[in-house]
């Protein structure tokens, strides 16, 4: 990571430091989402705690519960539980992807925002800008595979 930050920062400072800095603030925002996915990794296994809960009562007293008339409501606590834990599970897994596959599309914004700035208020070539969209590329791709892995570590 450190080779392609050098070579970025030979080819051009100014770019190289722009495009740094918005990489630390979507750092940041990843970061978040990353402790997001993790907050809900533990409530996917609390909830999952609750379901084996209900599920053992139920199979151990259900006897009593099919002469008390209460398989009903035990059932109505099965099913609340479960839709709260796929509830969860669908959180979670909806930002542990945004956080995997989001990074190339920003990426590929950054690099035409640049682009665009360039062509309207300096004249540097874009392959320069193409270079070091490349050699960054590389690191916040290494820097965002690093944190998806990270969580999922965390995650069931």
């Amino acid at each position: 990571m450190l080779g392609y930050l050098f070579v970025a920062f030979i080819v051009n400072a100014k770019y190289t430091t722009a495009m740094i800095v918005i990489g630390v603030v979507l750092s940041f925002f990843y970061k978040y989402l990353n402790k997001k996915v993790k907050r809900y990794s533990y409530d996917i296994i609390k909830k999952s705690e609750l379901i084996n809960k209900y599920l053992s009562e139920l199979i151990i007293y259900l006897k009593y519960l099919l002469a008390s008339n209460t398989v009903t409501k035990y059932q109505s606590f099965l099913n609340q539980a479960s839709d709260s834990y796929s509830d969860v599970k669908y959180k979670q897994a909806f930002l542990g992807g945004l956080t995997k596959r989001s990074a190339e599309p920003i990426g590929i914004m950054l690099v035409l925002i640049l682009i665009g700035y360039n062509s309207q208020y300096d004249s540097i070539p874009n392959i320069e800008i193409a270079f070091i969209a490349l050699f960054l590329y590389k690191v916040f791709n290494s820097y965002i595979q690093f944190q998806y892995t990270f969580q999922k570590i965390f995650s069931v």
